[in-house]
């Protein structure tokens, strides 16, 4: 089968195209470059890859091309997530609590340690309502889920 099957269809629709465009001209465009490209499993999801296409001359004037793929997303995740920490951590005068959807912090400042008294270890998956006056947290898990059914911010991006 045609390799294209591993690719997002906004990527497959042109592969026969870029495919013909060597064969024609010789210019390598991808042909001994690495680049990050999304790619597709066989349930249809996306994931991230590394993928890097060789050219094996056989000898005859056509060529065999290989690529090699690594799946990448994890280490994707990873940059981000250090990403996320980094931020978090240059702020060290400001309070920072990430949270899920849900209300769960999934993450704090040092700032929040400070400024709240509680550990990371404390407020790390627990819901965020921990952090409010009583009266605010009776309510808050509501607001939440409004905010998931209906997408209007009344608290969310506000000061």
């Amino acid at each position: 089968k045609n390799v294209k099957m591993l690719m997002p269809e906004r990527f497959s629709r042109q592969h026969d195209g870029f495919l013909r465009a060597y064969r024609e001209t010789g210019v390598k465009k991808v042909i001994g470059t690495t680049r990050a490209v999304p790619a597709l499993r066989a349930d249809g999801t996306e994931f991230a890859m590394k993928l890097r296409v060789t050219a094996i001359d056989n000898g005859d004037g056509a060529s065999t091309l290989v690529g090699y793929c690594e799946d990448i997303s994890h280490q994707l995740r990873a940059e981000k997530e250090a990403s996320i920490l980094h931020v978090i951590n240059d702020l060290a005068n400001v309070a920072v609590v990430v949270m899920s959807e849900l209300g769960t912090v999934e993450r704090v400042s040092r700032a929040t340690e400070q400024m709240f008294g509680y550990k990371s270890s404390d407020l790390v998956g627990h819901n965020v309502a921990r952090l409010m006056p009583r009266e605010i947290a009776d309510v808050h898990d509501k607001f939440l889920l409004e905010y998931q059914r209906s997408k209007v911010k009344s608290v969310i991006d506000s000061t």
